[in-house]
């Protein structure tokens, strides 16, 4: 083939595809199926990534139980000062606090079946909520971080 001929066909499509022969009996290769692995090989493989979901939501848990702890002291102290500083400015007038509404926004915000009171039964849908959650991102990812929030609170 000369290349100042102008040919548009690319020079992949003159080639001959891999395994196969031009002459006047084309040979095929035909590779063959690979071995069915054990029935033992697959649960442990499929154990090795909910153990390892575990493993990596026991440690999420556990960075996170030390962040709050070291974390959540200092901002506990900042919300007290902070609540004491507007008790103060409130004691001598320079903001006035509307109780009534602050109660009612709260009541509105935990009042899940809006019958005008937090009670046991807003308490069972929270409840609820919470399994479905857990259940949605599953429940090895929940259970590795929560033992690790545990572990972390109690013992780092």
């Amino acid at each position: 083939m000369d290349p100042e001929a102008g040919t548009t066909e690319p020079l992949l499509a003159q080639q001959p595809a891999v395994g196969t022969s031009t002459g006047p009996n084309p040979v095929v290769v035909v590779s063959e199926a690979p071995p069915q692995e054990p029935s033992w090989l697959r649960l442990l493989r499929k154990a090795h990534s909910q153990i390892s979901n575990v493993g990596t939501s026991m440690l999420l848990g556990l960075g996170t139980a030390f962040a709050l702890k070291t974390i959540g002291q200092s901002v506990a102290i900042a919300l007290v000062l902070l609540f004491i500083g507007l008790q103060v400015l409130a004691y001598y007038g320079f903001v006035n606090f509307n109780w009534r509404s602050v109660g009612g926004a709260v009541v509105r915000q935990l009042d899940l079946n809006a019958d005008g009171r937090v009670d046991i039964h807003d308490c069972s849908i929270v409840c609820k909520r919470v399994v479905t959650w857990s259940l949605a991102w599953g429940i090895p990812a929940v259970l590795g971080f929560m033992l690790g929030f545990w572990l972390g609170w109690r013992f780092l």
